[in-house]
């Protein structure tokens, strides 16, 4: 990542530190950038540096024309880590330029030049930020314009691997002049023009006997949001900047705007060159929209560092560190890769979900970006889709919106950022930071590429990421049964998610209950829709139309039938009648169902004629099986509506029809020939089988079978054989099926069978 360093000031004068009764100031005020080429650094490759450079008049404001100059020193965001040094000769010059238009040989860049200070300079062994400053041998009377530096440093002892980082400025093209050497002759030549430009310390005598100065004010956000903030802390650093010191300064915050309040501290005594915090506590975010938060002190020697003031957004969807001021440098992970966020936590009160995040975008167009939320593991629990950055994108808040839900639960810390993809080509530094660049612990975090608590690293020295939360109230309504299904005549509670101030319950369209409950009773007689509006300090929501379906008490109509003489089971009722009849039953959404039944029976006709040798079914369309009732055998074959039986007997049908079954009363039927039965009788007559499939075996007993004739039903004679054996077998193969006449001749007389041919 780009590592920046800024002064501790954002107001009219950029004093540092001040050691009575000399008073410093940093210039150029804004030093956003570092740099290690362009001061002495202490490695043996930079033995030799030779530079000059310009400080426009526009950046020396803070000091007065006729100020005498009898300190100079350089501001370091780090130094060496072991002691490293040499001698430094330094120049100024009074110029009205506002480019550097010096020339590059050294000799006649200097030559219109003061020489204000030729002596040693030990590098400061720090790795933190640290001064480094010289008492003038010469001094130096600015005259309101600007001025140009120089400085000619040979070095005599070196770090051999961590060199000194300058706090640095980079806003003027070419406002460096310079050139450096391993060896111990310098450069006659500056070659090298950069707009980097070192930040210098400008010390002169305190004129001042009552200059108090408001150095910064931190609020905890500049965005903060209703749902989990409902007050805020605001500190705020003064510092004595008099020649002496002071006793009963007033201090006043004063807040304009959403959430209007005024407060005012006392400072019993603050000592001359010293600062001290004060902490402004429990004030309200009730209310949203724009506030400006303001700390000044009282009118003194200098007006133009009395007072600080922030922008703040108080609202009910964005959190966020950062105001809606501009950014003062940009950070990133240069050619590689990695995550840069911020850490956030969820309302204690009311659940909420994280949209997406909104990023300012400093620079990275064509490159690619993706937002990420973190649960406080580390661990990625969404993310926006993966975004190409556009030029008209470049110096606007970028909303990458979340593709999941980004529901998280209560009261619980998260991280919010983005994932910034490699470009070994051309590095780049995407996120805006403001100020100021030291900020308490727990704001700003990297992570590895994917995450993981394992990768995390705080960082308190980058300043306030301009990273935002993009928040939404998850205000919801429910039912109670959830199903939102209820019975005619029973109750129903319609709710909305907890946590809120006040709920207003709406029922097709009106409203029915306004106050602090988050649920309503109620008995509808029908179908209802409802809503329910809640708001949360000033934050107002509404939930979506959903309804309650009411279910009055269901009649089903059947119709069924039972066969006569069977029953049939309604409920827990047994029914052996025709009938209308009625049950109350249970439905499946537990209300009551009527089922009213009208039910019939079926009759069965099983009546049958006998006609001759035939006996008829008087049931036209129905299934028939013929028996023979002396042993209730069926009649294999016989499953017509008429049947014509074989032999003399008792029969009677059984009748199927609307899936019932009935047997009729037997019937006698006597075939024709039947004077002749006795001599079967009597001769042992035997006919099988009958039916038959191929042929019928004849026998009788102590007399000869003279001749067997078979015919059909209209005499018409199928076959006739002489026998002259007490047996004969009929072939009856190739008939139709059906029945036949076989007529069995003997000395004793004939007799008529009928056979059945299958």
């Amino acid at each position: 990542m780009r590592k920046v360093y800024l002064s501790l000031l954002a107001v009219f004068t950029s004093v540092l530190t001040m050691a009575q009764p000399v008073l410093f100031v940093n210039v150029p005020e804004n030093a956003p950038t570092t740099t290690q080429l362009r001061a002495p650094n202490g490695l043996s490759s930079h033995t030799t540096l030779r530079a000059h450079f310009i400080i426009p008049a526009s950046e020396l404001t803070a000091i007065a024309n006729g100020t005498v100059i009898d300190h100079l020193g350089f501001a370091l965001a780090d130094g060496v880590t072991v002691p490293a040094g040499g001698t430094i000769q330094i120049y100024l010059e009074n110029t009205a330029d506002v480019t550097n238009l010096k020339s590059t040989t050294w000799t006649t860049a200097i030559g219109t030049m003061t020489s204000v200070y030729n002596g040693a300079y030990s590098i400061p062994v720090s790795t933190t930020a640290v001064n480094a400053d010289f008492t003038l041998s010469t001094s130096f009377t600015y005259t309101g314009g600007g001025i140009y530096v120089a400085y000619d440093y040979l070095g005599t002892s070196f770090d051999p691997i961590d060199p000194a980082t300058y706090a640095s400025n980079s806003d003027i093209p070419g406002a460096t002049k310079m050139n450096s050497s391993a060896t111990t002759t310098p450069p006659a030549t500056l070659s090298m023009t950069s707009a980097f430009r070192p930040q210098m310390r400008f010390g002169y005598n305190n004129p001042y006997t009552n200059e108090v100065g408001v150095v910064s004010v931190l609020i905890d956000k500049g965005h903060p949001n209703i749902l989990i903030d409902s007050q805020q802390d605001v500190s705020a650093d003064i510092i004595n900047m008099s020649a002496g010191d002071l006793t009963n300064i007033p201090v006043t915050l004063n807040i304009t705007g959403a959430n209007p309040t005024s407060v005012t501290q006392t400072i019993a005594s603050l000592t001359a060159g010293s600062t001290t915090t004060l902490t402004f506590t429990g004030l309200s975010l009730a209310n949203t929209g724009t506030q400006y938060v303001s700390v000044s002190v009282p009118t003194d020697d200098v007006n133009g560092n009395n007072d600080v003031t922030h922008e703040q957004i108080v609202s009910c969807d964005t959190l966020g560190y950062v105001t809606n001021e501009a950014p003062y440098t940009n950070i990133g992970y240069n050619t590689g890769e990695g995550i840069l966020a911020v850490r956030q936590t969820t309302s204690a009160a009311v659940l909420t979900r994280i949209k997406g995040v909104s990023v300012y975008i400093s620079e990275g167009t064509g490159n690619t970006l993706k937002g990420l939320l973190l649960d406080n593991n580390g661990t990625i629990v969404d993310s926006s889709a993966a975004v190409v950055l556009t030029a008209a994108q470049v110096g606007t808040n970028v909303y990458f919106p979340f593709i999941g839900n980004g529901n998280l639960p209560l009261n619980t810390d998260y991280y919010v950022g983005i994932r910034q993809y490699a470009n070994a080509t051309t590095g780049y530094f995407p996120i805006g930071t403001q100020e100021p660049q030291n900020i308490p612990s727990g704001r700003v975090f990297g992570f590895g590429t994917n995450g993981g608590i394992s990768t995390i690293a705080e960082y308190t020295d980058l300043g306030n990421l301009m990273i935002k939360s993009v928040i939404e109230a998850r205000f919801q309504s429910g039912s109670s049964p959830a199903s939102g299904v209820i019975c005619q005549g029973n109750p129903v509670s319609l709710l909305a998610s907890a946590g809120y101030d006040n709920y207003e319950f709406f029922v097709d369209g009106s409203s029915v209950q306004n106050g602090s409950a988050a649920s309503y009773n109620t008995t509808p007689a029908s179908t209802i829709e409802y809503y329910v509006t809640g708001s949360y300090g000033s934050c107002s929501y509404t939930t979506a139309t959903d309804s309650v379906e009411v279910v009055s008490t269901i009649m089903n109509m059947i119709s069924d039938s039972f066969c006569a003489g069977g029953s049939y089971t309604f409920g827990s009722d047994v029914l052996t009648a025709a009938g209308t009849y009625s049950d109350t039953l249970v439905s499946s959404g537990g209300c009551d169902s009527v089922v009213v039944l009208t039910l019939t029976e079926n009759m069965v006709n099983v009546t049958t004629t006998v006609s001759g040798e035939t006996v008829t079914a008087a049931a036209t369309g129905a299934n028939y099986q013929w028996i023979n009732c002396a042993d209730n055998t069926p009649v294999n074959g016989a499953t017509q509506q008429a049947f014509t039986p074989a032999v003399s007997g008792s029969y009677a049908v059984i009748v199927t029809e609307n899936n019932c079954s009935d047997t009729s009363a037997c019937q006698q039927v006597t075939l024709s020939g039947a004077g002749l039965s006795d001599i079967g009788a009597v001769y042992g007559l035997k006919l099988h089988p009958n039916p038959a499939s191929e042929s019928v075996h004849v026998s009788l007993e102590g007399i000869l079978i003279n001749e067997v004739i078979l015919t059909d039903l209209n005499g018409k004679v199928l076959s006739q054989k002489a026998v002259g054996t007490s047996d004969a077998l009929i072939d009856v193969t190739n008939f139709s099926p059906g029945v036949y006449l076989l007529i069995i001749r003997t000395d004793a007389g004939e007799m008529t069978r009928r056979i059945v041919k299958r």
